[in-house]
């Protein structure tokens, strides 16, 4: 497998990750709040970049040496929008006085 193909295959699996982690934030963060506040929409949205990308590529190696199908696409997004769920246990696992905010 050569470098751009490993390169290709994680980049597409970060951004499947980033648009199911920021379908997450959209749907779960933003109707809690009525009055829109800058600072923790774009903090909320950098967190949602950086934690979709990274289950999403992370899932994405599974992939390395075989074609992405549509379905995996699919499975790629719900791996991102499932990011924040997986780090919220390991964090309270490691941590049991921690709470999601």
């Amino acid at each position: 497998m050569s470098p751009e193909e490993i390169l290709a295959t994680t980049a597409v699996g970060m951004i499947f990750g980033v648009l199911g982690q920021f379908a997450r934030f959209v749907l779960g963060s933003l109707p809690r709040s009525p009055r829109l506040q800058w600072q923790p929409l774009v903090t909320g949205i950098v967190v949602a970049v950086m934690v979709g990308a990274t289950a999403g590529g992370l899932g994405a190696v599974t992939f390395l040496g075989d074609s992405i199908t549509p379905q995996d696409l699919i499975e790629l997004a719900a791996l991102g929008y499932l990011g924040t769920d997986a780090i919220e246990q390991i964090v309270k696992t490691k941590f049991p006085g921690a709470r999601a905010t």
